[in-house]
């Protein structure tokens, strides 16, 4: 089978629905342009997505993502068609922090979670 790219199919042919749909996906660890700033991708639910509002100013209650500031007891989410241009990605050491943040906010122990990835991982 030939290599045909991400803008063709299996026979060849420009299929440009399935193209966006690929390439429009936002992640988590993400950064996008949202409503005249910047937002995390915390998780892609399809339609929407979980999200965290990204400032430049120290905020209470606040983390450092990659230079700026978010406010991790204030998740929130926006329609995945409203994102504007991909602005970026946070490191993992970064992701896990904010994880953690959003977990010490919400009240959930990680811990599980973790041990649960960490088995799976070992199998």
């Amino acid at each position: 089978m030939g290599d045909y790219g991400l803008k063709k199919n299996a026979e060849g042919y420009a299929d440009p629905t399935a193209y966006k749909a690929i390439t429009g996906l936002q992640k988590p660890g993400e950064i996008w342009a949202y409503k005249g700033g910047d937002a995390l991708i915390i998780k892609n639910h399809g339609t929407f997505s979980s999200i965290l509002r990204l400032v430049d100013d120290e905020c209470a209650g606040g983390v450092e993502v990659g230079g700026r500031f978010t406010d991790t007891r204030m998740l929130s989410y926006a329609y995945n068609d409203k994102f504007g241009v991909y602005q970026g990605k946070i490191t993992p050491s970064e992701w896990e922090t904010v994880m953690d943040s959003i977990a010490a906010a919400l009240g959930v122990d990680r811990a599980p979670l973790r041990e649960s990835v960490a088995l799976k991982a070992e199998l």
